[in-house]
């Protein structure tokens, strides 16, 4: 299958991305961590990888907690989620961004550039502070995934600001 088609297949697949790999992270919930939860042969197993194009990325889950934090409080932004690459030695690589709006304007943005992702199970947590200034109301929050030469996966995630 050609480049195109992969990289239109992973998109599918793809409603989120991974962060960097790194080692399990410490036990503190509120610490950023990435921390594997099954190793690669468990995941072929679970999705058959043998039988699908690769790489295969797909998110499991993904959340904010408390979904409805308030004016000035801390978050976290985990997501988990399942990879296969044709060869552990070249992981999908890209930059990560995340953002939240209001009223369509960015008021936060976190990038990670080159991120790797390898084939697993993983857990993503990040931590991530509403601005100052925020005012109670709706919001989005956004993962981006940026592959160089290729296309950007984008997840939206709309949440509450109270007060």
């Amino acid at each position: 299958m050609n480049r195109l088609a992969t990289v239109l297949l992973i998109c599918i697949l793809f409603s989120a991305c991974a962060h960097q790999q790194a080692p399990p992270g410490p036990a503190d919930p509120n610490i950023p961590s990435i921390k594997k939860l099954a190793d690669e042969q468990t995941v072929k197993q679970m999705y058959e990888c043998d039988k699908k194009v690769l790489p295969f990325f797909i998110i499991e889950s993904h959340e904010l907690s408390p979904p409805e934090p308030k004016v000035g409080q801390e978050f976290q932004h985990s997501f988990i989620y399942a990879s296969c690459v044709s060869d552990p030695s070249k992981p999908i690589k890209g930059d990560l961004s995340r953002k939240i709006f209001y009223r369509g304007k960015p008021i936060f943005q976190d990038v990670s550039k080159h991120v790797e992702v390898t084939s697993g199970k993983w857990a993503d947590v990040a931590i991530i502070k509403i601005p100052p200034g925020a005012k109670p109301g709706h919001y989005n929050f956004q993962l981006i995934f940026s592959i160089p030469d290729s296309n950007k996966i984008t997840v939206d995630l709309p949440f509450t600001i109270k007060k």
